[in-house]
């Protein structure tokens, strides 16, 4: 009984420290946004265009301009933001639609659920770089400038800011999600490491080339299971992750939480489990993991 009581205290108290720190995130976006005509942007410099993509749904569209306000304030500029929507919900907030006059591109495609903000950027804008990033989230003004400097075009790698050790028993078998070790210290780069969507991700053009050729097949066996589903994309072709040095948490906007992936995914029922045996049944444990190593 203390047990539980203790549990729902703590999960309580992080409840409201994160609704303290979007609505403070809320007022920092205000301010930027207020004085957004005074910034100067800088070029990404990369030797191909960059492209920004997220997607969202009709549950999370109340907060979306803050997301997507978050992103047009970047010191660094990208070539395009993209904004996928399903058709089922394409009636947007004027919030949302006014931002199409600030330069964000609103598309209308079909409904790949988390895997919409990648897979029709993959296929509209082939040989760009593409990072992704979350619909409920707020990004500082250097989040896609620190990704980008981590770009190596002689060690090519997906590039994250925020990032999860998978977990391995002594005879070699991948622990229960749980268990992994969660929001690594960096930087540092391995073929352990899982990206998480929240921090933001960059794949290079031949990154995300490579790993098309799976991930339509990968969709279908983890459809709502994103993180786990690109991870093993990139581990099926070799690839290894390379987190940043980025150490700050990613704010979320007051109310965008009641719904959403990690909650279904990380409580209850543990489908991040289920997803992770349908991958290793279907394309078995990819040589890249078997023999894993992580250098900082």
């Amino acid at each position: 009984m203390l047990r539980i009581l203790r549990r729902d205290l703590g999960r309580a108290w992080r409840g409201v420290v994160a609704l303290a720190i979007g609505y403070m995130a809320m007022t920092v976006l205000a301010w930027e946004w207020a004085f957004r005509r005074y910034r100067r942007r800088e070029s990404h410099g990369l030797p191909a265009p960059l492209l920004v993509s997220l997607t969202s749904y009709r549950a999370r569209f109340p907060t979306l301009a803050f997301t997507l306000r978050s992103l047009l304030l970047q010191r660094m500029a990208p070539d395009r933001i993209i904004l996928w929507i399903a058709d089922a919900d394409i009636s947007l907030p004027a919030a949302v639609l006014r931002l199409a006059e600030r330069g964000v591109e609103i598309r209308r495609t079909a409904d790949l659920g988390p895997y919409t903000k990648l897979i029709p950027a993959i296929a509209a804008q082939p040989g760009w770089f593409v990072v992704t990033a979350d619909d409920d989230t707020y990004y500082p003004s250097d989040w896609l400038a620190g990704l980008v400097a981590a770009f190596d075009a002689e060690h090519p790698a997906v590039i994250c800011h925020r990032a999860h050790r998978v977990g391995f028993t002594p005879s070699g078998l991948i622990q229960p999600y749980a268990q992994w070790e969660k929001d690594v210290a960096g930087p540092q780069e391995g073929i352990d490491l899982l990206p998480t969507g929240v921090g933001g991700v960059l794949y290079a053009p031949a990154v995300a080339k490579d790993m098309s050729a799976t991930i339509m097949d990968i969709y279908a066996l983890a459809p709502k299971a994103d993180d786990l589903g690109l991870f093993w994309a990139s581990r099926l072709i070799g690839l290894r992750t390379r987190k940043t040095s980025w150490r700050r948490s990613f704010a979320s906007w007051p109310g965008s939480q009641r719904v959403g992936l990690f909650r279904r995914n990380n409580r209850g029922d543990a489908r991040n489990d289920f997803y992770l045996a349908r991958l290793i049944d279907v394309f078995g444990l990819p040589s890249s993991l078997a023999g894993r190593g992580t250098r900082s």
